[in-house]
């Protein structure tokens, strides 16, 4: 099963934030919110952008 996973700190930020899920649409959204929240990133294209970049496909991920 494929899960998808977005790390924080792969975007450049010194951060420990991570999220995991099987739905790449529960990840994006989760990322999205914590980087307005705690990165104070308010542009929705630059926030799209990052978590793009940043968004990991897993292969057989286990929690």
């Amino acid at each position: 099963m494929t899960k998808f996973r977005f790390r924080c700190k792969n975007s450049g930020k010194a951060c420990d934030y991570e999220v995991n899920s099987s739905s790449k649409d529960e990840v994006m959204d989760h990322a999205s919110a914590h980087a307005n929240r705690f990165h104070d990133m308010k542009d929705a294209t630059s926030v799209m952008d990052l978590v793009n970049r940043s968004l990991e496909e897993v292969e057989d991920y286990n929690d």
